[in-house]
């Protein structure tokens, strides 16, 4: 009968807990475990001017925040993509949302985006700059995805865009679509977080 030592045991133990633990560590210190969970009280305001509470839009298993600039031109060539993806997944299970960051763009230019891009998804305005400071969104367009509340993936939708001036002839990883894909099948999320590529935003200095 074969016998493992206790020493054995104890470092094959060992080696099954650092094989979980450190990529969990990494996973928070890249996506913030600190700002995990999303917070309820910082409001939205609504195109119609209506403000609204972050806590009291719509909820589903799966949300997905798309942060799009009316003037950035690689926001405006992924609005067609991001309807695609919600009549695709539905607004049940996955409810995709559209968050234009800051009070730099009017109502009426927010407006004018929308209708030329016949962009389809909830679109809010963060005019207090408070969820875009939570979520640490930095580029336009960027995209976070939250399952139960809790961040599974961050950064780029696809590599389509090389640059803000630079493009593939189409893209070759579906970053976003990959997530949710890994998501619904209970598979590990990789990558769970890209280095978006487009224009920066620029908060005012707190």
């Amino acid at each position: 009968m074969h016998r493992t030592s206790k020493n054995a045991a104890t470092a094959t133990s060992s080696k099954a807990v650092t094989r979980f633990i450190i990529p969990l560590l990494l996973g928070c210190l890249l996506l913030g475990c600190q700002q995990a969970v999303l917070p309820e009280k910082i409001t939205l305001e609504a195109i119609n001017g209506e403000t609204i509470l972050f806590g009291a839009l719509p909820e589903a298993k799966v949300q997905v925040y798309f942060y799009f600039g009316p003037t950035c031109p690689l926001s405006e060539n992924y609005t067609a993509h991001a309807n695609r993806l919600m009549e695709q997944y539905g607004q049940d299970s996955v409810r995709f949302t559209a968050i234009i960051p800051g009070h730099y763009d009017s109502p009426a230019a927010i407006a004018d985006f929308i209708t030329r891009f016949k962009l389809r998804l909830p679109v809010y305005r963060d005019s207090s700059w408070q969820l875009t400071r939570f979520m640490q969104a930095r580029i336009t367009p960027e995209v976070f995805v939250y399952a139960e509340k809790k961040l599974i993936y961050k950064g780029a939708i696809d590599n389509w865009a090389v640059s803000l001036g630079q493009q593939r002839r189409k893209a070759t990883e579906h970053y976003l679509e990959n997530a949710l894909t890994a998501y619904f099948a209970g598979q590990w999320i990789n990558p769970d977080h890209t280095e978006a590529v487009g224009c920066f935003i620029e908060p005012p200095q707190p």
